[in-house]
């Protein structure tokens, strides 16, 4: 049977580090980009992917509210993506793919407090910036720009704001994001569709999924959802379920020393086998502890687990001496 210690500190890492989502060492990667042209208040993000992620397709619609009313344009970052079609409003926007990503034309169109809709619908063939590992698990990346490996996007982690997620996958898949689950439905052709949201401000840098052949146990700490996740030759469902009692324990405590409920719509954990050299493993109310590996990240070994926060990186390495 395992035994758990020290996951009050690891949780003090989703409360205080998360919301900002960056370290400063990071900073200069997301300097480089122009700024943000416009506010976004909120996204609705429809993602089609197939087994391996190999193609992604999706429509992303994005509330928009401009900073001023000669915006010229709004830009959004795309990794090896095509767009087949923008709307502003419901009608044609121009837009053409820049060395900083697309490019949107507004072209006089936006007027200052009012609010408008930015539709695009893309295909993408990502490489970095998604995982897929030997037991079929795909998951996203923590590191900077990834998200818009597999969704247009101001990737930044000083960007955030409310999201719907309507993920289209293999039917008999389970899947984890950021927020709460919402729901799931059948859908032709042997595919599923599963609805995660989070009606917290999630910053753009944390927007994650992960999907394969996982089992889950879930828990309420306070008021909010507490799940962990696991892939197959991971935990068994009596580990799953002690380091979900005390993630779940500790998350309560830690509410109640600092008194503040906990940030987001719901607290996500996926044990994987692996980290496959990714060197950030958080995000808000979403994160991965891994089983194997030597780099200092969430590492965890059985039969103990021992976590040693770091503060400064938001990192923890699971040791096994007892």
């Amino acid at each position: 049977m395992l035994r758990i210690v020290s996951i009050a500190l690891f949780l003090i890492t989703f409360f205080v580090l998360l919301p900002a989502d960056v370290t400063l060492g990071q900073q200069s990667v997301y300097s480089a980009w122009p700024d943000q042209q416009v506010r976004f208040h909120q996204a609705d993000v429809d993602v089609n992917v197939n087994r391996n992620a190999t193609q992604i397709s999706g429509t992303v619609r994005y509330e928009i509210s401009p900073f001023t009313a000669d915006t010229p344009y709004i830009l959004l970052q795309a990794r090896n993506m095509t767009v087949s079609a923008a709307e502003l409003d419901g009608d044609p926007i121009g837009f053409e793919m820049t060395e900083h990503g697309i490019r949107f034309d507004t072209d006089g169109r936006l007027e200052t407090g009012r609010r408008y809709e930015l539709t695009v619908s893309y295909e993408a063939m990502p490489g970095y910036g998604i995982h897929v590992n030997e037991r079929g698990t795909v998951w996203t990346s923590n590191m900077p720009e990834t998200t818009s490996a597999w969704v247009p996007v101001f990737d930044s982690p000083f960007l955030a704001m409310p999201v719907d997620f309507s993920f289209t996958i293999p039917a008999g898949l389970e899947l984890v994001s950021v927020g709460e689950f919402s729901g799931s439905e059948p859908m032709d052709e042997g595919m599923q569709r599963i609805r995660w949201a989070s009606t917290a401000p999630v910053a753009v840098s944390g927007w994650n999924f992960a999907f394969g052949d996982l089992r889950y146990q879930e828990a309420i700490a306070g008021i909010k959802p507490v799940r962990v996740y696991s892939e197959p030759g991971t935990l068994n469902a009596d580990e799953m379920n002690l380091l979900l009692r005390h993630v779940s324990e500790a998350m309560g405590r830690t509410q109640r020393s600092l008194n503040m409920e906990f940030p987001f719509d719901g607290l996500n954990v996926l044990v994987l086998a692996d980290h496959r050299w990714d060197e950030k493993s958080f995000a808000p109310g979403y994160g991965y502890l891994f089983q194997l590996g030597t780099e200092p990240t969430m590492r965890l070994r059985q039969p103990c687990i021992r976590p040693i926060p770091d503060i400064f990186t938001a990192s923890c390495v699971m040791k096994t001496e007892c």
